[in-house]
């Protein structure tokens, strides 16, 4: 399936759903979800979440391939924790994310796109040998209210917080950083 499609009308998570083998279009996810499951995508596809009333599941985001974007006007498009694995994933209009979830990047992108938004904790890192995490700010403000950790397992290669003009703010309280060694890099720490 080359072609988009949308889905307008509410969905109710009974138990973790997954979305995957749909082709090259656009799957847009237009109407508000809850319920106590979460949301799994896999495969290429990209996956718009969007609508204008916040998304309450409260199973985690887990985004395993291809493109997400984050635009709902309403609230949070991702009200719990959020995983990205080779996986890109880019916000349309700020505070997408739980101030609470715990974002995890794997191997993948987060881009804020200029937008800003809270979150509860950061983990980068744990990819496959070789890969890449990546936080790109732009010009927005990423709030952080818990920890961030490097995690070494497998030696990614690197974990990259990037801004044009943005900044990271800590929340106003002391945050512990935890930076695993990895031998697959000269400098874990830069």
């Amino acid at each position: 399936n080359t072609g988009s499609f949308t889905i307008s009308d509410a969905l109710d998570l009974n138990a973790d759903i997954t979305l995957s083998g749909i082709g090259t279009g656009a799957l847009t996810l237009n109407g508000s979800i809850s319920g106590s499951g979460g949301l799994l995508k896999t495969d290429s596809f990209p996956l718009i979440l969007s609508g204008s009333a916040a998304n309450t599941f409260t199973g985690q985001a887990n985004f395993n391939g291809g493109t997400v974007t984050l635009n709902n006007v309403g609230g949070n498009a991702v009200p719990a924790n959020l995983s990205i694995n080779v996986s890109a994933v880019t916000l349309g209009a700020r505070n997408q994310i739980a101030d609470t979830a715990l974002v995890t990047v794997t191997a993948g992108t987060l881009n804020l796109s200029g937008q800003s938004d809270t979150i509860g904790g950061l983990t980068m890192g744990g990819g496959p040998a070789g890969s890449s995490s990546t936080v790109t700010l732009g010009a927005g403000t990423l709030t952080i209210k818990g920890d961030i950790t490097y995690l070494a397992t497998n030696n990614p290669s690197t974990a990259t917080i990037s801004r044009t003009s943005g900044r990271i703010n800590l929340g106003g309280s002391p945050r512990q950083f935890t930076i695993n060694d990895s031998s697959a890099v000269t400098v874990d720490l830069s």
